[in-house]
């Protein structure tokens, strides 16, 4: 009797731990309006935002996280597409893609190449729970870098840094001097960079 009462018992967990993981999933499809990719879940009652596109334009750099698309409550950005899919972290996008050596993004340095740095500004909704993306400290990882082509035909590699203001609403993230942290629970922060403001340059 004891037996199947503990089977019994850890059906019911594996059941209720398989309920949670199928509401972290966004298998539902996928939307892009304006700079914005969602990703919905079955009943598409529940969205997550994959990626912005940015235009290279640095009066653009305001990304404002809205609290539902097509009536769906966006409530993370980057997440898990499926039990067994790869997540999909949030992260800027370009229409460039680069590719560094091992050693870093030193041997881009020419006539025509330059590196900058560019601060987004993330505005978070009131519903967002979780932040999961793929950004490092590390210098030669390529997701920290934007890369952008102008008009004159040269490039400029932009390191990606954030400065997060959190809707006062939000019940379980908060921000404050320009960071990002968790109200209560246990939400999802994976590594947001900041740039320090003593380091940021000046004109």
């Amino acid at each position: 009797m004891k037996c199947k009462k503990r089977f019994t018992l850890m059906v019911a967990v594996m059941m209720i731990m398989a309920i949670l993981c199928a509401c972290d999933v966004y298998s539902g499809g996928t939307k892009t309006e304006g700079n914005f990719t969602y990703r919905f879940n079955e009943g598409k009652t529940r969205a997550m935002v994959s990626s912005w596109k940015w235009d290279g334009d640095l009066n653009n750099t305001v990304i404002e996280i809205p609290d539902e698309v097509d009536s769906a409550k966006i409530d993370a950005l980057g997440g898990s597409t499926g039990t067994n899919a790869p997540r999909d972290p949030f992260e800027i996008e370009t229409d460039y893609k680069i590719s560094f050596s091992f050693n870093g993004p030193d041997k881009f340095y020419g006539d025509n190449i330059s590196f900058d740095d560019v601060v987004f500004t993330l505005k978070i909704g009131k519903n967002v729970k979780n932040i999961r993306t793929s950004y490092t400290n590390r210098d030669d990882d390529i997701r920290n870098y934007a890369p952008i082509q102008k008009e004159d035909g040269s490039w400029v590699i932009y390191r990606i840094y954030f400065e997060v203001i959190c809707d006062e609403e939000n019940k379980s993230l908060y921000s404050e001097n320009g960071k990002v942290s968790a109200k209560s629970g246990s939400p999802t922060i994976n590594l947001l960079p900041y740039l320090e403001k003593d380091s940021a340059a000046t004109d």
